[in-house]
């Protein structure tokens, strides 16, 4: 497996012909687009595979301060050709065409907003959310924001991802206080929880491969990834970044068979 990773406060996003599971990426085909986020002057933008071809579509009107980096996840909706994202200097959660436009906000007031997914058929959103003095959960909605449900409440979660065959939600979760840092699933209801990783020092995000059976996430104060079933059995270290921080935002994209995801210590 090929490995590629972009410069510090990117988060990726990827659309085409099987949607990827995204941190903050996704992957088109047949136009070959990769959008991402550059949390540290508050764009969106979008390029070929291999990088070339960078357009900013959309700029952040007030970026408040650094460690709110502002634009934070993507999901894309390609059956509507929609790019959502979360501002978590706004507290937002909003969306655009991926042509341009004038972006609209689905919903407001939200507590750092982090990672989100989309379930096209059932027309839902996924968000997760919450800081360490205000632990938020996982949340849905239509895809305007309207019918808004807790799933997995009172929890801090960096990174979602959906099994929808299988009608599982994962996520990974920042232990609060002195509690361990863990990955789970639970039904797409929120129901029947499973721990799948006791213990991960700094997760950051979970991605899927559905075809292969596999997960993915990360260590990412320490640069580590690790592959594992997705029932968390037979994990293994996949990359080892000699604890440089990397992994903030995971891509699977299986038709080239590769691993994309951003870095704060690489550039390459």
């Amino acid at each position: 497996m090929r490995r590629h990773c972009l410069r510090a406060f990117f988060c990726l996003a990827f659309t085409g012909g099987t949607w990827l599971s995204l941190a903050a990426a996704a992957f088109a085909e047949p136009a070959a687009q990769m959008f991402w986020t550059d949390r540290s002057t508050g764009r969106i933008l979008r390029a070929d595979l291999d990088g070339s071809n960078i357009q900013t579509i959309y700029q952040a009107p007030v970026f408040l301060d650094p460690y709110y980096f502002g634009v934070n996840r993507l999901a894309v909706d390609e059956s509507q050709a929609v790019i959502y994202w979360s501002d978590t200097a706004a507290g937002t959660i909003q969306r655009m065409p991926l042509a341009g436009g004038a972006p609209q906000t689905i919903a407001s007031g939200v507590v750092f907003p982090r990672d989100l997914e989309i379930d096209t058929a059932a027309g839902k959103l996924y968000w997760s959310a919450g800081a360490q003095v205000d632990a938020g959960g996982i949340v849905r909605a239509n895809l305007d924001g309207s019918q808004l449900e807790t799933l997995v409440p009172t929890i801090l979660s960096p990174g979602i991802a959906l099994d929808l065959q299988a009608g599982h939600l994962y996520y990974a979760q920042f232990g609060l206080g002195a509690g361990p840092n863990t990955i789970h699933r639970v039904n797409i209801n929120g129901s029947s929880p499973q721990l799948l990783v006791p213990l991960i020092k700094d997760p950051d995000d979970v991605e899927l491969d559905l075809v292969a059976g596999k997960m993915y996430y990360v260590n990412e104060d320490d640069g580590q990834f690790f592959r594992a079933n997705l029932d968390g059995s037979g994990a293994e270290k996949i990359i080892d970044q000699f604890f440089e921080p990397g992994g903030h935002g995971l891509a699977v994209h299986r038709a080239d068979g590769k691993l994309y995801w951003s870095s704060r210590a690489l550039l390459s």
